[in-house]
């Protein structure tokens, strides 16, 4: 018995590691950033808008709305955003 008479179970495997249309790690990250500040810079204009709105914080919850607005998972308490 030599190597050849050895099925490699991996033959039909292609060896490219390279997809030219997935986008890079770092094109990824920077597409989710942008988005990221889009949404913050959104939800801060509605809080210009606001009534409840008292720079820098809210009325409604204290909360200093220049981070409150970067958090993802935060909500607006009066229910804007």
């Amino acid at each position: 018995m030599n190597n050849n008479d050895i099925e490699n179970p991996y033959g039909n495997v292609q060896n490219n590691p390279v997809n030219p249309q997935r986008p890079s790690i770092v094109n990824r990250v920077q597409q989710a950033t942008a988005s990221w500040k889009q949404n913050s810079d959104f939800r801060m204009k509605i809080c210009n808008t606001c009534p409840h709105y008292d720079n820098p914080r809210c009325k409604l919850c204290g909360c200093f709305m220049i981070a409150k607005t970067k958090i993802p998972q935060a909500r607006c308490p009066a229910g804007k955003w």
